[in-house]
């Protein structure tokens, strides 16, 4: 700026500085109008109580996930909240949704397990985040979880025999990973990961919902529009119901927003 002696163009460089300043203070206090909307594309290993309640609100009124979620919130908080209201009892029930459709178990998984043990929503979601960011950086967060992975990996390959063993060996080695999220973007993955664990649940009710009365044939001819208006129906209802069992449960787990 100096060597081009513009004075104008001086100013409006100074005034971009100021803004882009403001909007990184913005963010950090999980306000993220404006220009400090950039900040959905960060994986922050912290997580404020504002965006946090912000995000529950969101998952409150629609716990199957919002765009909102992703373009208005801190996904770092936006995955905090979703690991609250994720807190269902069973610790298999997205691995159980996955043979109905694929979905990525791995990680809601994961969550549920600590949450099961009693770890909070907070804790379970940063911890990930910041061992992401430890991944991210070229280092393994935790050797000794790490060594044990390869461990049970050479364990298992050892059960088999034959000329593909070593290539089997080799497949369960590099399915090894140090983190279960992507460390490029591991707010946002644990985000997604995290709907799409409360969606598996939503496969699961939907599919082990009654369904009587909607493929009823009175007259015992088909009428696939009877049937479609019918299945419609059951469809609005049952996810009306899944919803509100989902805020209830969110409600009554102790450490959940209200």
């Amino acid at each position: 700026m100096h060597e081009i002696a513009d004075i104008g163009l001086t100013e409006r460089v100074r005034a971009e500085f100021v803004l882009e300043i403001s909007a990184i203070e913005s963010a950090e206090c999980g306000d993220l109008d404006g220009r400090a909307q950039q900040a959905v594309l960060l994986s922050r290993p912290e997580a404020s109580p504002a965006p946090v309640a912000a995000a529950d609100a969101f998952l409150r009124d629609e716990p199957l996930g919002s765009a909102e979620l992703f373009t208005s919130i801190d996904p770092t908080a936006a995955a905090v909240a979703a690991a609250e209201r994720s807190g269902l009892d069973p610790t298999n029930v997205v691995e159980v949704a996955d043979d109905i459709e694929a979905l990525p178990f791995r990680t809601p998984t994961l969550v549920l397990e600590r949450l099961d043990d009693g770890e909070s929503p907070f804790s379970v979601a940063v911890s990930l985040i910041r061992e992401a960011a430890v991944v991210a950086s070229g280092f393994v967060p935790d050797v000794e979880a790490y060594l044990e992975q390869i461990e049970e990996a050479e364990e298992e390959a050892a059960k088999y025999t034959g000329p593909d063993s070593d290539n089997g060996r080799l497949a369960l080695l590099h399915g090894i990973r140090p983190t279960p999220l992507d460390p490029s973007r591991a707010s946002l993955d644990l985000l997604e990961d995290l709907l799409s664990g409360i969606d598996g649940c939503w496969m699961i009710f939907k599919e082990y919902t009654d369904t009587d009365g909607v493929y009823d044939d009175e007259d015992g001819e088909d009428d696939e529009d009877a049937t479609n208006e019918a299945y419609a129906a059951w469809y609005s209802k049952t996810l009306v119901e899944f919803r509100e069992l989902v805020r209830q449960r969110a409600q009554t787990t102790d450490g959940r927003p209200a």
